[in-house]
C-alpha cells in the first residue's frame, strides 16, 4: 500500500515474532497444469500442507491480537478454502473435464475445508458476546462444472478464477462473482432465527452497513446501501456496537 504499511505497524514486528512467530499472510497461488503434470499427488499434498499451516498461523495470530490488542473493529479474511475448491472440488468421473490423475487424488480436500473453517469460527466466537456484531460473508457459492463454460475461457483468464490454472469448479454465470454467496449477521438488534429469501446483498452493501452501526454517515462517493432489512427496527442509527 503506497504511503503506509499494508499488514501491521513496524512497531509490532518484534512483539509478533516473539509471541506468534513467523506466519504466512495467504496461501500460495494454485499450481498451473504444467506444474502438476506427472507429479499430481506430491504437488497436491505439498500445497494442502501449506493451506493447513497458513490457517493455523492465522488463527494463532488472530487469537493473540484479540487477546492483547482488542479493537472496536476486526476483520479476518480467509481465501485458502476458496482456492482449494477451485481446483480440488471433488467432481465425479461422469463430469466433463474429469481427470483421474487430479480429481481422484484427495477427494476429501474440499470437504475438509468446511471442517477446518469451523475451527476458525470457533476461535472467533470466543471473542463474541451479546454486545458484539458479527458478519460472516462469502463472496460466491460453489460453482458446479458446466461444459459450455469452455467457450468463455478467455473472459475468465482476466480474473482470478481463470487463466491456465486447472480449474474444475465452474458456473452458469457470465461473471464468476455473480454466483450467490452467503451473508450471516448476528448482533444486539439484528433479527434472530430469520432467513431472508430473495434478499439481494452486494459486497458494496457491507461497508455502508458497518458505518451505520457506528453512526458514521456514508460518504457520497461510496457505493452500496445500508442493509436495514436485517435489523429488528427500521432505525437508521442502530445501537453502537462494542464489537471486538
Amino acid at each position: 500500500m503506497k504511503g503506509g504499511e499494508a499488514v501491521y505497524p513496524p512497531s509490532m514486528v518484534a512483539e509478533l515474532e516473539m509471541n506468534v512467530g513467523d506466519f504466512w499472510i495467504d496461501c500460495s497461488r494454485m499450481p498451473a497444469a504444467e506444474e502438476l503434470r506427472g507429479k499430481e499427488p506430491e504437488a497436491i499434498d505439498h500445497w494442502l500442507q501449506q493451506v493447513s499451516q497458513v490457517r493455523a498461523q492465522q488463527a494463532k495470530l488472530f487469537d493473540y491480537l484479540l487477546s492483547h490488542h482488542r479493537t472496536d473493529f476486526t476483520m479476518l479474511v480467509q481465501s485458502c478454502e476458496d482456492r482449494v475448491g477451485h481446483w480440488l472440488y471433488p467432481i465425479q468421473p461422469y463430469n466433463a473435464g474429469y481427470d483421474p490423475t487430479l480429481h481422484s487424488v484427495r477427494v476429501d480436500a474440499f470437504p475438509d475445508q468446511y471442517r477446518a473453517l469451523d475451527q476458525v469460527l470457533g476461535k472467533v466466537l470466543q471473542y463474541v458476546d451479546r454486545n458484539t456484531y458479527l458478519f460472516i460473508i462469502s463472496d460466491h457459492g460453489i460453482k458446479p462444472l458446466r461444459e459450455f463454460e469452455e467457450g468463455r475461457r478467455l473472459y475468465h483468464s482476466a480474473h482470478d478464477h481463470g487463466g491456465n490454472t486447472p480449474i474444475i469448479a465452474k458456473h452458469d454465470f457470465e461473471d464468476g462473482d455473480d454466483v450467490p454467496g452467503i451473508f450471516i449477521a448476528i448482533g444486539p438488534n439484528i433479527k434472530r432465527d430469520v432467513r431472508l429469501m430473495g434478499f439481494t446483498v452486494s459486497v458494496f452493501d457491507i461497508a455502508p452497513t458497518i458505518l451505520n452501526l457506528y453512526g458514521i454517515p456514508k460518504p457520497t462517493q461510496m457505493k452500496g446501501r445500508v442493509l436495514s432489512e436485517i435489523f429488528e427496527t427500521s432505525s437508521s442509527q442502530p445501537a453502537k456496537p462494542s464489537a471486538r
